[in-house]
């Protein structure tokens, strides 16, 4: 171990008011700081992590994380920054996201952990943090000037031929402008090396979700050519996602193919001058032409795909929800008479509705599941306030089937953007709010009827908690996770004395189970090599059914939780997700397409005398990959254990408030033991 010098100061306000010349951020998500919770700063060698009250065990992790991948980083395209690195840790709503600002040394980190159906799970303090870092020292290294310089144009101005007493010149009629971009990394590339990192590492790693993607674009070739690849414009949330999956995979690709020295060289020529054209960077670094190597890597996977699921015999269902491309949490009502579903049809983004359709198909949108004000003009919808959230979560019917429990983010008086559970009461159409400013999502009703399961968010970790239907801001919590973990898609048993749910603190997803009344929490499902999510209990609470991905492509399965024998249900090219099944014996779930999320509908017996369902067999290269000089400490990163950082006590926060307090973190050494 080594030991890292710090130390925690208070800062004034106005050091967070101050303006930025460039961001990756979206506009519509500028906001006010909150500033009614003071604002500390841990300096250590080369970065100063910012963040508020309530979040200092965070803000210590995301230091140690920065200083433990300083090296490896800077290392592999053999720069650094010219000054120590601010990371602002945003905890005052709840999304995920982070934004490196290249030109400022500045990195946006919000503290909620990433929850996307478009990739798997992954620590997310651990990615997020040297992803971002890898965009400033990578950008920055393929800059063509200095970053204080981000563009500069000439211009030329014509004007109409007009000269008298009165008039100077004419007005103008002609202008040619040429623009001179110092940034010149196209969008594949910038977050395809962000999500690659460096060798070894395996803080973000190429999952089923992300093979899911490409698969299906590669065998119906509706994959992005080298220059669609290159920017996000005109590109709809999907889309936006395919250029950062086709953008991983093929840096994996020029990495294995090149050895990954040649990322560097890539960014190196997209700095010359001259070089604007990620193709002729390719070719100055490889000696090849960058199409050529496009089509090779292309023709490489369609040919490792088409022979992977050549044994597999897809499941025959029917589409309940062909629209939209994000259809999630199919569920029936009480009585078998009303099919919910939450959809982000006819429209172009993440964002969702919560949708009831009758059995005899009639529908109605219910619930817009989002901060967000819309109003309709000229045949278009237009966002007046920004959204916070990319996705929501599962929601949940009464037993009685009279009310809906979801959860929306929404604003608090001090401009917070938190997620409450709101309660939907289906025949007085109307919604009422059961909990305030409380992180609380994945509402999940009992049985009885008088309590309702949730996951809470606080300090950067997600526990288990009881929420009252009938008592409003009522809130138990059941488990104690301090270290990071998340908690997902709770499910009760049928006589509630148990509570299943999907968990992760370091990669993929398992299933634990909580008994109600001894507090303990066993596993039920647990792999540290596959990913089990969506646990859903039948009726008579015999079998617990779930998604998991044993050959890759994530399934529909089932577990006899006495005889731990296990059944395959469905067999797809995509991925079949979030499991439902009926009274009457009928699979509702959520299949991922070429065109993206479907809700599906088989039944079951048919799907368990299937015995020909087939296998995805994937043949990788029995070539052991080449160790990089650093193996020993990247493997030191990759078991990694944050579990000892606890928030600093009330003394330190006393003597921070008065200027600085010094204290020693360890972290992983290079040439440690």
């Amino acid at each position: 171990m080594r030991t890292l010098r710090t130390s925690i100061i208070l800062f004034g306000l106005l050091f967070f008011a101050w303006g930025n010349s460039f961001a990756q951020t979206d506009v519509s998500f500028y906001d006010y700081p909150q500033n009614h919770l003071d604002w500390f700063t841990i300096e250590s060698e080369h970065f100063l992590v910012h963040f508020q009250e309530g979040n200092s065990r965070s803000g210590q992790v995301i230091s140690r994380i920065a200083e433990e991948v300083y090296d490896p980083i800077t290392s592999l395209y053999q720069y650094a920054p010219d000054e120590k690195v601010s990371i602002v840790i945003k905890d005052r709503e709840d999304y995920s996201n982070g934004a490196a600002y290249f030109f400022d040394n500045k990195i946006d980190i919000w503290l909620p952990a990433l929850n996307t159906p478009l990739r798997g799970t992954h620590n997310w303090l651990r990615n997020v943090i040297a992803h971002e870092f890898l965009h400033i020292v990578q950008i920055q290294k393929g800059m063509k000037r200095s970053r204080k310089i981000p563009a500069f144009y000439l211009q030329w101005l014509a004007y109409e031929d007009v000269r008298r007493p009165d008039v100077l010149y004419g007005f103008p009629n002609g202008i040619v402008t040429a623009p001179f971009a110092t940034v010149n990394i196209p969008a594949w590339l910038a977050e395809g090396t962000a999500q690659y990192q460096t060798s070894g590492l395996l803080y973000e790693t190429w999952d089923s979700h992300r093979d899911m993607i490409l698969r299906t674009r590669i065998l119906n070739d509706t994959y992005f050519s080298l220059d669609e690849m290159g920017t996000f414009t005109s590109k709809t949330s999907l889309e936006r996602e395919t250029v950062y999956n086709q953008g991983y995979a093929f840096v994996i690709y020029l990495a294995d193919r090149f050895g990954e020295d040649v990322l560097r060289e890539i960014t190196v020529e997209l700095g010359e001058r001259g070089v604007y054209r990620v193709a002729q960077a390719i070719e100055n670094a490889t000696g090849i032409s960058g199409y050529e190597v496009f089509d090779e890597w292309i023709a490489d996977r369609k040919s490792f795909y088409e022979n992977a699921i050549a044994d597999i015999n897809p499941t025959e269902a029917d589409t309940v929800e062909p629209l939209g491309f994000f259809n999630f949490h199919p569920q029936l009502s009480p009585d078998g008479e009303k099919l919910a579903y939450i959809s982000n049809k006819f429209v172009d983004f993440g964002l969702l509705s919560l949708y009831l359709k009758d059995v005899n198909g009639e529908e109605k949108e219910i619930a817009v599941i989002n901060n967000a004000d819309f109003r309709e003009s000229d045949g278009h919808v237009a966002s007046m306030e920004p959204i916070v959230s990319f996705l929501e979560t599962s929601f949940s019917f009464s037993p009685d089937g009279e009310k809906i429990a979801y959860a929306i983010n929404k604003k608090n008086k001090y401009g917070e953007h938190y997620r409450d559970i709101f309660l939907y009461d289906l025949k007085k159409e109307e919604s009422n709010r059961l909990t305030n400013s409380a992180r609380i999502e994945y509402p999940a009703w009992n049985n009885a009827g008088d309590k309702i399961a949730a996951v809470q968010f606080s300090g950067g970790t997600q526990n288990l908690v009881l929420l009252y239907p009938e008592h409003k801001d009522s809130v138990t919590t059941l488990t104690t996770f301090e270290s990071g973990e998340t908690i997902y898609t709770p499910a009760w048993s049928p006589d509630d004395s148990r509570i299943y749910f999907a968990t992760a603190d370091l990669s993929n997803r398992n299933i634990h189970v909580y008994d109600v009344e001894s507090g303990r929490i066993s596993e039920v499902l647990d792999d540290p090599y596959q990913d089990y999510r969506d646990p859903f209990l039948g009726r008579n609470g015999k079998y617990l059914y779930y998604a998991s991905n044993p050959e890759g492509i994530f399934n529909i399965f089932r577990i006899d939780l006495e005889t731990r024998e296990t059944d395959k249900l469905t067999s797809v090219i995509g991925g079949a997700f979030m499991p439902f099944i009926s009274e009457d014996g009928e699979l509702y779930y959520s299949e991922f397409k070429v065109d993206g999320y479907k809700i599906m509908k088989a039944e079951v017996e048919p799907l368990l005398n299937n015995t020909e369902k087939g296998l995805y067999e994937p043949e990788f290269s029995d070539e052991e990959p080449q160790l990089v000089d650093n193996y020993e400490y990247i493997e030191k990163l990759n078991n990694f254990d944050d579990t000892d950082l606890r928030p600093f006590s009330e003394g330190a926060r006393a003597v921070a408030d008065t200027g600085n307090y010094a204290y020693s973190m360890s972290t992983i050494d290079d040439n440690s033991e």
